[in-house]
């Protein structure tokens, strides 16, 4: 299994397969670091940049890059999204037009579902397609 060092300088051990999402931004801070979803219960933060970080795993082709509601990049599994469903009313900022479920973790997209989808289905096995 490979090792990571997070920006606070915390070396994890992790299974790539875990990781189900990276950002470019921190959602809460809006600061621009890696934040990598799937690991560990909250967000790791790290130092490499995400398609650096991908690529190093040689994974990047199960990741379908989409868009936040602030106009960052978030980089998605495939093979890991449940369901695409329109935003609720009011919940949501006015950018977001899908919301992308993994599990209990959702992310709302700028792009319409038609998009989202087609996007996460290039990176998804091609039996599993939505």
């Amino acid at each position: 299994m490979p090792t990571i060092l997070t920006s606070s300088g915390v070396s994890v051990i992790f299974d790539p397969s875990a990781i189900f999402a990276l950002a470019e931004t921190d959602a809460d801070s809006g600061d621009e670091v890696t934040c990598v979803y799937g690991i560990l219960p909250a967000a790791m933060q790290i130092k490499d940049k995400v398609g650096d970080f991908l690529a190093s795993l040689g994974i990047a082709g199960k990741f379908s890059q989409l868009t936040r509601p602030d106009g960052s990049k978030i980089w998605i599994r495939g093979n890991a999204v449940t369901y695409l469903t329109p935003p609720v009313s009011g919940d949501s900022p006015d950018s977001v037009n899908t919301i992308v479920g993994i599990g209990s973790f959702t992310q709302g997209v700028r792009e319409d579902a038609g998009s989202a989808k087609a996007a996460i289905n290039s990176s998804r096995d091609q039996d599993s397609r939505l």
